[in-house]
C-alpha cells in the first residue's frame, strides 16, 4: 500500500548547479514546491486581466516581486532571503533574470518573458 513517505521520496525536490553569467559564477537552485509556485503565480498575476488580444499583460512590478520571491525560495547556495534580494542594487536585474529564467526552465513551469510584460 502506498504511504506518504514513499510519495515524498518519489517526488523529492530536485536541485542543480547553474552558471550565472552576470556574476561569472555558479549558484545552486532547487525546484519550487507546489505551494511555492502557487505563491509566486499569485503575486505574478495579481490584478491581471486578459486583454482583447487574449494576452495576459503582467506589470513589471508584479514580475519583479514574483521573480525575487521565486529566487528566494529556489536558491540553496548562496541562500538568500527576499530581504537580501531586495537590498541588491538596480544593476542586479540581469543576475535575478538569469536565475529566474534558469529556474523556470528547470521547474518546467513555463517561462514568462519580461518583454511581454507591461507596466501599470
Amino acid at each position: 500500500m502506498l504511504d506518504i513517505q514513499t510519495l515524498k521520496d518519489k517526488f523529492a525536490t530536485q536541485s542543480k548547479t547553474i552558471y550565472v553569467k552576470a556574476v561569472d559564477d555558479e549558484v545552486r537552485i532547487r525546484k519550487l514546491s507546489i505551494a511555492q509556485r502557487a505563491r509566486v503565480d499569485e503575486i505574478m498575476f495579481d490584478g491581471v486581466v486578459t486583454d482583447s488580444k487574449g494576452e495576459v499583460p503582467i506589470s513589471i512590478n508584479n514580475y519583479r516581486k514574483a521573480t525575487k520571491l521565486a529566487i528566494s525560495f529556489a536558491l540553496i547556495e548562496p541562500e538568500m532571503s527576499l530581504k537580501d534580494l531586495d537590498e541588491l542594487g538596480d544593476d542586479s536585474v540581469k543576475f535575478i533574470d538569469e536565475i529566474y529564467n534558469a529556474l523556470s526552465e528547470f521547474d518546467k513551469a513555463g517561462k514568462l518573458k519580461a518583454g511581454k510584460s507591461t507596466s501599470k
